[in-house]
């Protein structure tokens, strides 16, 4: 049996669910759930959930058949992960970028005996931060809007999107102009009339499975964004999805080998149908919440390993989920 630790940062630091936006607990919540359902249904595999106090009780509760495990509040969630995950046989982690959170993580859970579900810890360093994403990805030769760090020289107008370089989600984007005009780690990118799309990839070390586009849905207001939720599969032009699992492929091809679950989020421009990569979460990501519908294979499983990800197909279903986990699924 395969003891699996799941962690996600938000719920399992006393701190960071105190002081977290709430429509990333929202999040965070959402993604739990949904691991948390397949984990209990996966063969061979039984689930420990590390969960706060303050998330416990704020009304976070699972079946009784589910392990929880409370953190130490005497000491730093981070001081404990690597004792705590050399207890477990995998570990799989969910930590926002912010502040620089996930590559800190990830460094301390890479000198750990457990299976980490994370792609390598290099790639975590440059998909954490926006600016370096579309340097090193960008001098790939993949499309991306232009990211410049904001200076004196910037003008603060409806021509730009400025958005935190460890930011995570919607949580720290303006238009016109930044949260914090005064912060060094605050970029800006040309805004753009466009649908956004994302595409998850599973990893299981040997093998990668690139999963349906998907319409991420966004709503924009005095400003700033608000992710709801999304589709699958995304309702847009054959074209524009071809250059969208081109693109991913070669963000695929970048990562290389890996266990866990990449995000790839994209922007079609809604007049010229050019596609640009947006953003690359290494971790996993809400979308996982609509994409476990349509696996014909446990999700969990083919990350740890269990079941082959060659044998995983994606069923014919229409799925549209929220952030906060609940999904509708129809025949397509």
């Amino acid at each position: 049996m395969i003891r699996l630790l799941l962690i996600e940062f938000i719920h399992a630091d006393e701190t960071a669910y105190v002081d977290v936006p709430a429509g990333l607990r929202v999040e965070g919540r959402g993604m739990l759930d949904a691991l948390v359902s397949d984990a209990v249904e996966a063969k061979d595999v039984v689930p420990i959930v590390l969960l706060c106090e303050a998330a416990t009780a704020d009304g976070c509760r699972f079946a009784p058949d589910v392990n929880v495990l409370v953190p130490d509040v005497r000491c730093p969630l981070m001081d404990q992960l690597e004792v705590l995950s050399d207890h477990f046989d995998a570990v799989l982690p969910i930590v926002p970028e912010c502040d620089q959170l996930l590559p800190s993580v990830a460094r301390v859970l890479a000198g750990t005996e457990s299976n980490i579900l994370l792609p390598p810890t290099e790639f975590i360093e440059i998909c954490s931060d926006k600016l370096v994403t579309w340097n090193v990805l960008g001098a790939a030769g993949i499309p991306m809007l232009e990211s410049a760090e904001v200076d004196s020289s910037t003008a603060f107008t409806d021509e730009w999107v400025f958005k935190d370089r460890w930011g995570a989600g919607c949580e720290g984007i303006q238009r016109g102009q930044p949260t914090d005009r005064n912060s060094s780690g605050v970029i800006r990118q040309r805004w753009i009339e466009a649908v956004s799309v994302s595409v998850g990839i599973l990893g299981n070390g040997d093998q990668t499975l690139a999963l349906p586009v998907a319409r991420q849905k966004i709503q924009w207001k005095n400003g700033r964004p608000e992710y709801l939720g999304g589709d699958i599969p995304a309702a847009v032009d054959p074209f524009a999805a071809q250059q969208v699992e081109r693109i991913a492929q070669q963000v695929r091809e970048f990562a290389g080998h890996f266990v866990g679950y990449i995000g790839i989020d994209f922007l079609i421009e809604t007049n010229t149908r050019k596609v640009f990569l947006n953003e690359v979460n290494p971790r996993l990501c809400t979308s996982y919440i609509g994409y476990r519908s349509v696996l014909t294979a446990n999700a969990i499983e083919l990350m740890l390993g269990v079941t082959p990800l060659s044998i995983a197909t994606v069923r014919p279903l229409n799925v549209s989920f929220d952030k906060s986990g609940a999904t509708m699924v129809a025949p397509t």
